[in-house]
């Protein structure tokens, strides 16, 4: 063997020897790069998992929204519910009459003095349980820089109910006359008012006017206002089965 023929083994032997100890290192540092980075990953799903559940507590606003929603969900499911036989004839109360405080955003003063406190009453007389004719009444005071502030309304329209044994939701389309006092003045117009409510029943004759909402344009002194108004109160009923 010529002189060297050996070297070349020598020195894969010593390379050998040299980087077999340096590929297990390697591969060690592999192993345990790996091994941290799936440890590193499982705490967090964990801390994913735990914060799923924290967040909730941490966003009241989240639980919030559910409860309002599950409230609105079961009223809903009350009102619409079952009744007995005996609610679902075609009687109805022949008259209602209704009466309780209302708040008006009167348009010709708006924005700096528009809520005007005061009354709101109704009378309907009901063809059947679905169709009757309505006249509104209503009035609201405000006081200005000492100069009393009136406006009432005088309406007159069909109205329609849907009527369950629980409760009865209603809509109107209403028109007639707006009359504005200030100062010793008066003035009056011609006003509209479209708008509806809903009576929650306590009794056979009695019910909870929970709300009652109208937007009522107005024309006075040759000028359009856009009036809106907020009620409730009770309601009697008279007639019918």
């Amino acid at each position: 063997m010529p002189p060297g023929s050996s070297r070349p083994a020598a020195a894969g032997k010593r390379m050998g020897t040299r980087t077999g100890p340096a590929s297990a290192s390697l591969g060690a540092k592999q192993r345990k790069r790996n091994d941290s980075e799936r440890n590193e990953t499982m705490r967090n799903a964990q801390l994913t998992l735990g914060a799923g559940y924290d967040t909730t507590a941490r966003r009241p606003g989240i639980c919030r929204g559910w409860v309002v929603r599950s409230v609105l969900i079961s009223l809903l499911t009350w009102l619409a519910g079952p009744t007995p036989a005996a609610a679902q004839t075609d009687n109805a109360p022949k008259i209602e009459v209704a009466a309780g405080p209302s708040l008006l955003r009167n348009g010709a003063t708006a924005p700096s003095f528009s809520l005007y406190g005061g009354w709101q009453a109704e009378v309907s007389g009901n063809f059947n349980k679905h169709i009757g004719l309505t006249a509104d009444f209503s009035g609201e005071y405000r006081s200005i820089s000492g100069a009393r502030i009136s406006q009432y309304h005088y309406l007159f329209g069909p109205q329609f109910a849907v009527r369950r044994n629980r409760a009865t939701g209603f809509a109107h389309a209403l028109v007639g006359a707006d009359t504005l006092r200030a100062a010793g003045n008066s003035t009056s117009g011609f006003a509209l008012g479209v708008g509806g409510g809903l009576d929650v029943n306590v009794g056979r004759r009695i019910a909870i006017r929970i709300v009652q909402a109208d937007y009522l344009p107005t024309r006075v002194s040759n000028l359009w206002f856009r009036d809106f108004r907020l009620g409730m109160g009770i309601v009697f009923k008279f007639g019918g089965s």
